[in-house]
This record gives C-alpha cells, structure tokens and sequence, in this order.
C-alpha cells in the first residue's frame, strides 16, 4: 500500500511540474508552496489517562492549480504531507494526501455545472477534525464527489440540483467491518429573488446511508424546507435552511423518527481588514459511533480572521458540537457486546459474560436513551510575512470530548513553522 501511494504522489509530481514551467513562462496559473511545522502535542493518543506526549515534524507541499478559460474553470490542489513522531514507538512516521478537484463550466448563460471532488488518504489520522469525532484511529481512504446544476427558469428565479456520493474505507478489517459506509444525497432547491437583496426558497432533500457493518445501521433521511438568502449590505449578509425531517433506519427499534432542522450561517465584513464568520445547526446526523444509526447533532461555529499589518495576520476559530443518541437506533438485535465499553460498563456493571450475547432489553435500550457527548475545538494563528515568498506561524489548538459513549480526552498542540512560495 506503502508503494502505490509513493507511486500516485510521484505520478502527481510528474503531471504538475510541466505545468509549473508553462505557469512561470505566463502559461496556465500554478503555484507551489512548502509548509514545513514543528509541533509539540501533549496528548498523541487522545487518552483520558496517562496522556503520552511527543514532538514532531510536519513538512508538506502544496501544488494549485487554477486555470480559466471562456466558459471553464479548473482548480486542482494536492497536499502530500510527511509527519515523523519524536515519542510514538508503533509507528514513527505517518504520510498523508489531499486531493481537491474543482470544475464550474458554463453550458449556456442559464445553464452551469459545477463539479467538485475532495479526495483524502490518511495514516493513523486525527481524530477531531471540524468539530466532530469523524474518523476511527486507523488508516482509511474517504473521499466525496459532489456536483451541482443550476439553471435559471427566469431573470430571477433559479433552480439547482445536487447530488453527492461519499464513501469511507478503512485498511483494517475489524473497523472496515463496523464503520466502512456509502452515502448518497440528492438535493433540489428553487431560488426566487423578491429584491436583488433577498432570495427565498424551497429545498427537498434526501440521503442515504448504507454501511459495511453486520447489524443492519442503513438509513433513508427526507429533508423538506424553505431557504433564504439576504443581503443586508456589501459587508453583511446571511443564509438560512430550515424545516421538516424525517429519518427512517432499516432495523432500527422505532423505524423512523421526525424533528424540525434548521442551519444558518452569517459572514460579516467590518473592514477590509477583518473577516468574520459564524453559525449553528440542528439536524439528524450519522455517526461513527457503533452500533448507532443515527444522532441528533447541535453545531455552533465562528471563524475571525484580521490583519492586524500588511504583514502580520491571526486567525481564531472555535466550534462546538452536541450528539444526542437514542436507544431506539441501535438495531434490531444489538447485544451488550455490541455497545461501545463505556456504555456497557455504565448500565450494566459487573453482568456475566453469558448475558452479554443475549439482545437488549427494553430497560436497557432505555438506559442508553440519555447518552450524548460534547465536542469542543478551539485555535489561534498568527502568521508574519517575511516577503513575497516567505511566511511565518505560530498556531495553537485544543480538543475536548466528553462522552457518555467513548473515552473523554483533552488534547494541546502548540506549532511553529515556516511556509515558502517556490
């Protein structure tokens, strides 16, 4: 495995570096850039005890490419990153790849297609990222291929369809079995604008979600709802999505369940040195957390970035996420060895081991109805640049969970580095 990927990022190497001469010579626009961090991390295996801690070094590269044409526009990026652990005795070193795909082209003035692919390959990954517990700690390959057409009906209505198809595979057979999925979402919205300012909508939206597991966690979700879009001024404006859902679970305890969701989203603009976003969510969500089917998930973010000179910049970000699960999801036959340890040592301390096999009863399906967990993500980066080509940074970010479900951890991580334009 080792080998193909060393062969798709030399491969990857190859295609750009033609590219590269072309973009120095006022040919296609390609930019190379090198990241090189050290960075010291108090908590490398996100335990809740007896934290293990270690220094490391993170170099990687960035080549972009972003290519316009009449009616066309590409945009590609890949990210191969090398991560070598001063303290982690298992596995010292760790590589990563990110691909990013981006493709708008313009059929007719009413008709556009918009493509876009992110592609990503990790080894022993974070298990944070964006707020949520999203990956198993071990290897695995995700990636999610999006594309969207959008006509214009009339001078000011619009209708866009959307579909999306996302997929997650793990290198170990243990977690493939229980957490490898396939997802498919299939949107349709019509805007209309009342004002230039201020667009309304309707959205319909479904998904479907079918993982590799033995008990049965497959779902259909219904989304049904209005959208709105306003612009207060050149420096404020805001969206909304908010209605009726309804999840069904294959061989859930209660096969569906409905709730209203909502997402809204604000970007504020004070000056052109201050950039400011932010925003919540209440939905349905799917979970990494076996033998779930499904959580409802609270999410609250906010992102500041402001140049304090034309040289030094700092970014802050924070986002908290609340799950809330329901015992009715667990499957039609989940046992006590299904659920999570923590769980199972929580409603059932010091059972028999020949219980554990049996399925679970009413009373404790209805104990596990009040578990949830709470994630918290914080950072700070401050860059200063040196010149044209050079870039220093400083950054730190903190992690919290705390579960009822898993194991809680806190986790620091302090980096400096230096960031280069080739």
């Amino acid at each position: 495995m080792k080998v193909v990927r060393l062969v798709l990022a030399a491969g990857l190497v190859v295609v750009f570096l033609p590219l590269a001469s072309s973009g120095g010579e006022g040919g296609l626009p390609f930019r190379i850039f090198n990241r090189l961090r050290v960075e010291y991390d108090d908590n490398i295996r996100q335990a809740e005890e007896n934290a293990d801690e270690s220094w490391k070094i993170i170099e990687e590269a960035e080549f972009s490419l972003d290519a316009n044409l009449e009616d066309t526009f590409l945009g590609l990026r890949y990210r191969p990153s090398f991560v070598w652990w001063d303290d982690r005795p298992e596995d010292e070193t760790d590589f990563h790849h990110a691909l990013d795909l981006v493709f708008n082209h313009k059929f007719t003035p009413r008709l556009t297609l918009g493509l876009k692919d992110t592609l990503r390959r990790a080894e022993l990954p974070e298990l944070v990222e964006e707020g949520r517990v999203v990956r198993e700690n071990n290897d695995y390959l995700y990636n999610s291929l999006e594309a969207t057409l959008a006509t214009i009906l009339r001078p000011d209505t619009r209708m866009d369809f959307s579909g999306r198809y996302l997929t997650l595979r793990y290198d170990d057979k243990e977690v493939a079995d229980r957490e490898d999925y396939d997802i498919y979402v299939a949107g349709l919205t019509i805007y209309h604008n009342i004002v230039p300012e201020s667009s309304v909508g309707v959205d319909l939206r479904f998904q479907a979600a079918a993982y590799e597991s033995a008990l049965n966690r497959d779902s259909d979700d219904y989304q049904l709802g209005a959208a709105l879009q306003q612009v207060f001024n050149p420096n404020l404006f805001a969206s909304l999505r908010a209605g009726y859902e309804r999840k069904e679970l294959d061989d859930a305890q209660i096969n569906a369940q409905d709730s209203p969701y909502g997402e809204v989203s604000v970007t504020f603009l004070p000056s052109p040195a201050t950039r400011l976003t932010g925003g919540a969510g209440y939905s349905f969500f799917e979970t990494d957390v076996y033998p779930f089917g499904n959580q409802t998930r609270t999410r609250v973010f906010a992102n500041l970035a402001h140049d304090l000179t034309a040289k030094i910049s700092v970014y802050l970000s924070g986002i908290y996420t609340k799950g809330d699960y329901d015992g009715d999801d667990l499957p039609q036959g989940a046992t006590l060895r299904d659920l999570p340890p923590k769980v199972r040592e929580d409603i059932a301390p010091g059972i028999s081991d020949a219980v554990l096999d049996t399925p679970l009863s009413d009373e404790f399906i209805n104990a596990v109805s009040d578990k949830s967990e709470d994630i918290y993500q914080v950072s700070a980066r401050v860059t200063y640049k040196v010149n044209r080509a050079n870039w220093l940074e400083a950054g730190w970010q903190y992690s919290k969970l705390d579960s009822d479900l898993r194991e809680d951890f806190d986790r620091n991580r302090v980096h400096v580095g230096w960031k280069l334009k080739l």
